[in-house]
């Protein structure tokens, strides 16, 4: 009977705590656990580990050297491994804003809810099905298949699990100004965030905000020059629009309605440049080759700066009131992010780690 009894407590600890996970978490290192930074929002404290870290910083290296890893060996390394540095640690702030936003607004990404969500994704990568999203995922087959990709992406369970919070937070953040849509389009449930025709008004007047209209292309770089060349040379607004609709794929709106962002709508993690870029642009401007990614592809946007108009806001104001609520979320991410910098304190262990030495293959302590 004791035997018995044991047993069941140990089941209910197992469900209590873990849902009797089907896939046992793998336990990090104590060099991976190793905290690299602590930072406050407000009364929360977090903890940064060298395992996040050094996902984050591997993948800066392939994004900041454009994928040579060989440059890290010559006269650039010294300024490249900075850069990366700044890269990784952007993103970091990045995510535990979202941690920190989180926290502010009651949103809980370490429920029973998440931990399943956690559970039923690494469950999908492992023996495939339906993402949420409705994609069909191919399986790896094995859990010891699944943890040797993680290692390809620079990740350990620790931090992938993180990610998958983090990913689930901006979501939720999301749906609690937005507010939810249900499989139609319709408006389920109302966002926290609520605005005037007014304020939409005055969002698209401010200096806050740009309309531009947008190129992107896959065209080799001389011919992406030539091409920005051409858009830059036409002598008018409606000429260049007319160019962009006659000569690229880009739609109507990308080169007849354009675009209003503001500094904060764009995902700064990946369009920092181009939000840059845009709010650099006089009137008439047309900007230089921006390299990015659009849709998974790798390629060049060039941006013109278009003049505003009561006419414009008439055509394209339900987007502008989307980037309206878009650009006071970011806003809110960013003053979070601002109070997370402020209040970061480094580690000995981080101010005193090389960054040459960072990889995948540290002997497992």
């Amino acid at each position: 009977m004791k035997r018995i009894i044991t047993l069941l407590l140990a089941i209910t600890v197992c469900f209590s705590l873990f849902g009797c996970q089907k896939y046992e978490p793998q336990k990090s290192t104590k060099r991976e656990e190793t905290p690299i930074a602590t930072m406050k929002y407000g009364k929360e404290k977090f903890e940064v580990k060298y395992e996040l870290f050094r996902m984050l910083f591997l993948s800066a290296k392939e994004t900041v050297s454009d994928g040579d890893l060989s440059r890290f060996e010559g006269e650039e390394a010294s300024a490249l491994l900075e850069e990366a540095r700044a890269v990784a640690l952007d993103k970091i702030y990045e995510i535990y804003a979202t941690f920190a936003l989180c926290e502010a607004l009651d949103i809980d990404l370490y429920s029973r809810k998440v931990d399943k969500k956690v559970e039923e994704s690494i469950t999908i990568s492992i023996e495939g099905g339906y993402a949420e999203n409705g994609q069909y995922i191919e399986g790896l087959g094995s859990y010891e298949e699944y943890l040797k990709n993680l290692s390809l992406f620079y990740m350990n369970y620790a931090v992938q699990d993180l990610m998958i919070r983090y990913s689930y937070g901006v979501s939720a953040i999301g749906a609690h100004y937005r507010g939810t849509y249900d499989d139609y389009g319709n408006k389920a449930e109302e966002g926290a965030l609520t605005y005037t025709d007014a304020d939409v008004d005055a969002f698209y007047n401010s200096e806050d905000t740009r309309r531009i209209f947008l190129v992107f292309t896959q065209k080799e770089e001389w011919e992406a020059q030539s091409l920005r060349g051409k858009i830059a040379a036409e002598p008018t607004e409606e000429l260049v629009s007319a160019y962009i609709l006659g000569h690229t794929f880009a739609s109507e709106v990308d080169a007849k309605d354009g675009h209003v962002i503001g500094k904060y709508t764009l995902d700064n993690g990946i369009y920092a440049n181009v939000t840059d870029a845009a709010f650099a642009l006089q009137v008439g401007e047309t900007s230089e080759l921006i390299p990015g990614i659009y849709d998974g592809y790798k390629g060049f946007f060039i941006l013109y700066r278009a003049s505003k108009s009561a006419e414009n806001l008439a055509q394209i104001r339900e987007s502008v009131a989307k980037n309206y609520v878009e650009n006071e979320i970011g806003k809110r991410l960013a003053a979070a992010k601002t109070e997370l910098k402020a209040s970061t304190a480094f580690t000995d262990f981080y101010n005193t780690l090389s960054l040459s030495e960072v990889h995948m293959s540290e002997e497992k302590e």
